[in-house]
């Protein structure tokens, strides 16, 4: 990458990272393969695309990936460069080395059984275990029962949530599918993928979210599902403030100016429900529980720093004191 800026120029590279997220300027990946074939041996050309790839979505903090993604293969190639982030974006591969679904066949997610199609977009190519188990527990939970209800989930954005005794934590891989909610007794914690918000993200879902509606794709709407559901968590600037601070969200910008991205890119409200599903039903629960947001609404109001907990502490102590001195004074021990 420092070769390419050197030769091109940083306004050079900007404009060229922004023209390849285009819809309209995508060209048959073959034409991209054999261009850099010629110029590269295949190890290297693999590595040079592969890092590429990394540091155009997550920045200089992430340029290299395992597993076993190979763009260049003659096998699963994507489409296009925007259907190569497309695959990356959902599917991360360290994961997929672990459960080798790259090299596997493809899944028909409304059916939630296995096929042999070969279709060319990224979803119905790559899908990680933890994918299919999500899927094939939604898709069956929305057959047996088809109330519209039942993905209608009133809990909001994260400040409100983290008032409830949610708290935030990043997930341990790069895929926009690994959103877990966990509860505990008292508070929970919901793990979101970490994403690198720079002045590309905007154009990046925008582009993604275009080919997720662009006809005969075959995709499932994960990335706008996605963001969708990230969009209905961040609805003030102070809400972008806590993903960062938990090292969720990588800001090259303010968090004003995140939060004016997020609000920017439109869903139009188009989302897969079943995607997500479980997870969005475990956080209502931990909603719905009067003990669990009795409790942290408590500790949020009152103890939501350490000036507050002294200043309890402090006052609890003069209580307990005043309360011993009341009793001793009230019966006071004879003298023998």
């Amino acid at each position: 990458m420092a070769d390419m800026r050197e030769h091109l120029g940083f306004l050079t590279m900007a404009l060229l990272l922004r023209d390849f997220f285009l819809l309209e300027n995508q060209i048959p990946f073959m034409i991209i393969k054999l261009l850099i074939e010629l110029r590269y041996e295949k190890n290297d050309g693999e590595e040079f695309l592969k890092r590429y790839l990394n540091i155009a979505i997550f920045g200089e903090w992430r340029q290299k990936i395992g597993g076993t993604f190979t763009p260049l293969g003659n096998e699963n190639a994507p489409l296009h460069v925007l259907d190569a982030f497309c695959l990356l974006v959902i599917f991360d591969c360290i994961e997929l080395e672990k459960t080798g679904a790259v090299t596997g066949p493809s899944t028909d997610l409304e059916s939630g059984t296995g096929s042999a199609t070969g279709q060319s977009s990224c979803t119905s190519r790559v899908l990680s275990s933890m994918h299919k188990a999500k899927m094939r527990s939604t898709v069956k939970e929305a057959n047996e029962v088809n109330d519209a209800k039942k993905y209608y989930h009133s809990f909001r954005s994260m400040t409100y949530l983290k008032a409830k005794g949610i708290h935030f934590g990043p997930s341990p891989t790069q895929s926009l599918m690994d959103d877990k909610f966990i509860s505990n007794f008292l508070y929970a914690q919901l793990q979101l993928p970490v994403w690198f918000v720079s002045i590309y993200t905007k154009v990046f879902f925008l582009k993604i979210i275009a080919f997720e509606f662009s006809p005969k794709n075959f995709t499932h709407g994960e990335v706008t599902t996605y963001m969708h559901f990230m969009k209905s968590l961040i609805e003030t600037p102070e809400d972008v403030k806590e993903l960062r601070e938990k090292g969720i969200l990588i800001n090259q910008l303010y968090d004003e100016e995140v939060w004016n991205v997020y609000k920017e890119i439109h869903t139009f409200r188009v989302t897969n429900t079943q995607i997500f599903h479980d997870m969005k039903e475990k956080i209502q629960a931990h909603y719905n529980s009067n003990r669990k947001t009795w409790i942290a609404e408590l500790i949020h109001i009152y103890f939501h720093s350490s000036w507050t907990v002294l200043t309890f502490l402090a006052a609890f102590t003069l209580l307990f004191l005043g309360s011993l001195q009341t009793y001793y004074t009230m019966h006071p021990k004879s003298d023998k």
